[in-house]
Formats: C-alpha cells, sequence, structure tokens
C-alpha cells in the first residue's frame, strides 16, 4: 500500500474534525474518516509503545481502513501484532 498522509491545514467540507480525515497516495484507498474512539485507541498504544514512530501523527499514519459501513475498523501493525481498532475504540489482535 502507499504511504498515507495525513490531511493538515484543511477543514473538510462537511466540518468533519480534521484530525479524524486521513487521505492516503493509494488510489485504492481514497481517504477515510475514523471516529474520535478510534483516535482515542490510536493515542494509547502510541503512548504504551511508539514502535519506532517519530511522533503521533507518523504512527496513525500506519492506520488503514477494512470492512464497509458499519462493519468497518481499522487495523494497525504494532509490536510484531496487528491490531483491529472498531468504531468504538475497541482494540484486539
Amino acid at each position: 500500500m502507499g504511504n498515507i498522509e495525513t490531511k493538515i491545514g484543511q477543514q473538510p467540507s462537511d466540518n468533519t474534525d480534521q484530525r479524524l480525515l486521513i487521505v492516503s497516495s493509494d488510489p485504492r484507498i481514497e481517504s477515510f474518516t475514523i471516529t474520535p474512539e478510534q483516535l482515542r485507541a490510536l493515542w494509547l498504544k502510541f503512548e504504551q509503545h511508539a514502535d519506532g514512530a517519530g511522533g503521533f501523527e507518523e504512527f496513525k499514519r500506519r492506520a488503514r481502513p477494512v470492512g464497509v459501513g458499519s462493519d468497518s475498523y481499522i487495523i494497525l501493525r504494532w509490536c510484531g501484532m496487528t491490531l483491529g481498532i472498531e468504531w468504538d475504540g475497541y482494540t484486539h489482535s
């Protein structure tokens, strides 16, 4: 997959919190939003172990969307594991 860039400095037209919008250079992914609970879960994992990331934005770019509609969640490679983070922030391996 291509690099993911966090969209910074531009508020989306639907007023989505820009911290929750991730734009991918991979045309198969385009962009996706995460929930505030997913953002919080990412932050907790980052605080537990940055896993080589230079900062939180770099860490957050590792997230990938999976699923469709109400079954969507994000995945994250972290400390040799693949984590799933559900819309409500529930995190599992």
